[in-house]
């Protein structure tokens, strides 16, 4: 007599076989949530680009369909950062996986999936990481309790950005349908990425416009006020205010040189309160013996960013 089996007999303890469905209905259903899904995160992307979505946004949608259409038990988005990977979003992850991968970042190297991924350029799967040897994140494995696990790379360019990974709690590896979207859905996540960068290079390059704008209109006050007055302390209070205003600072002031004496003196100040104007008149600022004379004598700007730290430059 033949030996009856119910369905998931043929696999061993809490491993299944998890494959598409057979039928024309079924596969008709799957290419309709794929398509549902693509539309949905186009959708994100689009209003990322009008300024209403982030780009958590659309890493949020891409790992949620991601996680739903490939039957895993988890998504996860991982990004470069410097030496590191860095868990940038995620859907399935209890807090305490997400608290220790935020205090544990992956190196870069073949001893993980999102390394051999980013490092290959290609899609890759482990069917199972406890039977790999090159596997070295065991930590991470005891937290997540992943077995089956695939991931596929972000690219930007010829820049990999980041992985895009799904995993199941069993062995079950993915196959290749599930290999052809989530390299699609890696290749919208990367689009995401590469509108932050267009949006922040934008950015600063507006920000440096508006500067070079302020630049000239600074610049074009000191002319008039040279060309409309006579009186150079009016000239040099322009110039000083300016200098202030467009360098960010809470103050400054104007020293005139005198060759005899070897000395500094306040010729006009900006934003200086009358404590600091009348300190500054009575020391002796001399040409040997200060951080004014030295930067006079080199000709240069000197910038120090803690007064109190640097050695004195004073009068014995």
């Amino acid at each position: 007599m033949a030996e009856f089996k119910r369905p998931g007999d043929d696999t061993a303890g809490s491993e299944r076989v998890r494959s598409a469905p057979e039928s024309e209905q079924g596969r008709l259903a799957q290419v309709e949530q794929q398509l549902r899904a693509t539309s949905d995160i186009l959708d994100v992307l689009t209003r990322g680009a009008s300024g209403t979505a982030s780009r958590d946004d659309v890493f949020g949608a891409i790992v949620e369909n991601a996680r739903r259409l490939l039957d895993a038990d988890v998504a996860q988005i991982f990004l470069v950062q410097g030496d590191t990977y860095v868990l940038g979003r995620s859907s399935g992850l209890s807090p305490e996986y997400l608290d220790f991968a935020a205090q544990h970042p992956i190196a870069r190297d073949r001893g993980t999936l999102v390394g051999r991924v980013t490092l290959d350029r290609a899609v890759q799967q482990i069917d199972d990481v406890l039977a790999d040897p090159e596997y070295v994140r065991s930590d991470y494995q005891r937290l997540g309790g992943f077995r089956s696990i695939m991931g596929a790379p972000m690219i930007v360019g010829e820049q990999v950005v980041g992985s895009l990974n799904v995993w199941r709690n069993e062995v079950a590896p993915f196959d290749e349908g599930a290999k052809t979207l989530l390299t699609t859905f890696a290749g919208q996540a990367a689009l995401a990425v590469r509108h932050v960068e267009l949006v922040a290079a934008l950015e600063s390059r507006s920000a440096e416009l508006a500067r070079k704008v302020d630049q000239l209109e600074a610049l074009a006050e000191v002319g008039q006020a040279i060309s409309s007055t006579l009186v150079p302390d009016e000239v040099l209070r322009t110039i000083v205010s300016h200098a202030v205003e467009l360098s960010g600072t809470d103050g400054g002031s104007l020293m005139e040189f005198d060759e005899t004496s070897g000395l500094f003196g306040v010729r006009t100040v900006y934003g200086t309160s009358p404590d600091v104007v009348q300190a500054l008149r009575e020391a002796r600022i001399h040409i040997d013996h200060t951080w004014v004379g030295r930067a006079a004598r080199e000709r240069t700007v000197l910038q120090i960013a803690d007064l109190g730290a640097e050695p004195a430059l004073l009068d014995p």
